[in-house]
Order: structure tokens, then C-alpha cells, then sequence
């Protein structure tokens, strides 16, 4: 193992090489239930930008809820977070250049193709930092309470609220949240 952060932006940063401390990894293991951003939208935004590194979703759900979400997203495969053996198979078999699962996972070359040469989804418009207040947003959190939890000021959270509005097109607080729901963006 190079190394392991606790959230999706500390691993976008990282895989993609903004954080030159840590070395890109061959292989780099997303969470897809993980907090902030969701795992589905690590592994996209990471395939947007390499097309060599293999991904490798992990879940500690049933494989079939996730499968298909992390092939379209750009992964070569999927294990259960909670079976070393079927982590370690997975592990090898993607670092050797195969697809680990039954769900239609390409190789990172065609999947970054693919990626690449699509339009952008609505959670790569709003940046990073947009997409962990709409989620938060979305649960129900106040402003003050996404502030503590982000480190950041109310101020700076509503900045990034109507930033993030502005650029998907929504005209209040209550359209964005039904709207951000009902359109499998973040965690929703």
C-alpha cells in the first residue's frame, strides 16, 4: 500500500498528483459508500484525468448495488470490502490489466476514452467543494452545522450553495435539494 486518506477529495488529489507528497498509485481502492463524495464520483473523476491507473471499487453492500455504477464510472472491478480473499483476487487481477466482476468493467484505456469523450454529469460541474455542501444540504444540515463540519464559515458555505446553484440551474434552496435528490448526484 502507498496510501490511504480518509475522503474522496484527499483521493482525487492524491491519485491525480495535486498532492505531490504521495506517490500515484498502479492501482488506487475507492469506497463507494464513502462520506462527502461518493465513491462513484471519485472513481469518474479520476478516470477523466488517467487513463492508465486501474480502479477498484469496494463496497461492504451486495456487489450488484454498486456493480454497474462502477463500471459506468470508470472502474475495472469490484470487491467486497469485507473478504480478504476476494480483495486480494481483485487487487491482482486489475494490477495485471483484467476486469474483476460481472458488470460490463472496461480497461482503464477504454474507460478513459469513453470518459473523456463524453459530456461532463452534473457532479463534475460544481466543483468539490460544492458537491460535499450539496450533500450536506441535502441531508437536512444547517448552514452553521455543514460550516463546523466542513471547517469552514457560514459565509463561505452559502458562497458555495448559490455557486452551486448558478451552475446547475436551480432557483432556490428547496428546488436544489428536491432536484439534487432526484438526480442521483453525491450520495443521493
Amino acid at each position: 500500500m502507498v496510501w490511504a486518506v480518509d475522503d474522496g477529495l484527499q483521493a482525487i488529489r492524491a491519485a491525480c498528483g495535486e498532492d505531490r507528497q504521495l506517490a500515484v498509485p498502479d492501482v488506487l481502492m475507492a469506497d463507494m459508500s464513502m462520506e462527502l463524495i461518493p465513491g462513484k464520483t471519485v472513481i469518474r473523476r479520476i478516470r477523466r484525468v488517467d487513463d492508465t491507473m486501474a480502479l477498484l471499487a469496494m463496497t461492504s453492500f451486495s456487489r450488484d448495488a454498486f456493480g454497474d455504477i462502477a463500471a459506468q464510472a470508470g472502474a475495472q472491478g469490484i470487491v467486497d470490502k469485507n473478504d480478504e480473499r476476494d480483495i486480494a483476487t481483485g487487487l491482482r487481477c486489475v494490477a495485471d490489466g483484467g476486469m474483476y466482476g460481472p458488470y460490463g468493467f472496461e480497461s482503464a484505456n477504454l474507460a478513459g476514452f469513453r470518459i473523456a469523450s463524453s459530456r461532463l454529469t452534473w457532479d463534475e460541474t460544481v466543483s468539490d467543494r460544492e458537491l460535499q455542501v450539496m450533500d450536506l444540504v441535502a441531508e437536512g444540515l444547517t448552514d452553521d452545522a455543514i460550516a463546523r463540519r466542513l471547517a469552514i464559515t457560514p459565509a463561505t458555505v452559502r458562497k458555495h450553495m448559490q455557486s452551486a446553484m448558478r451552475k446547475l440551474h436551480f432557483d432556490n434552496r428547496v428546488q436544489a435539494v428536491l432536484r439534487w435528490r432526484g438526480l442521483d448526484i453525491g450520495q443521493w
